[in-house]
């Protein structure tokens, strides 16, 4: 897969943010942009129901769209997009986390500040190969509002645009014109 396609499986699950439970993640809806250096601007959709179906399309600024589908009851996980001009997806089994921890484990605290009108507290962690990120978490909501990724080859900052606590309407299927990856 590519590099850009590999960050975006990354930053779906890192935006996920508290969603990531024992249980489901609750039904939501939420709207991220994204800006990587070197590959532009995305627009990150998310939709889980609550009953263990998350739904992710992530939009670049050529219109191409990647697809995450994560699957609680089936415990897998299927990512999708154009590889050299060829529509292609592979499925793998979905990583265990627990609330919380893959975000302030072992993170410095940031303490607190306020991110568009978002009381908001911060972590950052730092890992061996020089990437730290910083995650800011709306106090009120448990939201993942702000992520900042800064490394030796990457810079990422995704920012919160729309956030709706309800299960929004949306398939688990890919568009049919997509095959397995070889």
């Amino acid at each position: 897969m590519r590099k850009v396609g590999v960050s975006l499986v990354v930053a779906a699950i890192a935006s996920a943010g508290s969603a990531w439970a024992a249980d489901y993640p609750k039904p939501y809806e939420s709207k991220y942009e994204m800006t990587m250096a070197g590959a532009g601007t995305q627009q990150i959709h998310y939709m889980s129901d609550g009953k263990g179906h998350v739904r992710t399309e992530t939009t670049n600024d050529k219109g191409e769209t990647t697809f995450v589908l994560m699957d609680y009851p089936q415990h897998t996980l299927t990512t999708a997009m154009n590889m050299n001009g060829q529509n292609r997806y592979m499925k793998s089994p979905l990583p265990d986390y627990q609330e919380g921890e893959p975000i302030k484990q072992d993170a410095k605290d940031l303490g607190t500040k306020v991110i568009d009108n978002h009381q908001c507290h911060g972590y950052e962690k730092t890992y061996k190969n020089g990437q730290a990120s910083q995650i800011w978490i709306e106090d009120k909501t448990d939201h993942t509002i702000m992520t900042e990724t800064v490394g030796p080859e990457q810079k990422t900052i995704s920012t919160l645009k729309l956030w709706v606590d309800k299960a929004p309407t949306f398939t688990m299927n890919l568009p049919s014109d997509y095959k397995p990856y070889p």
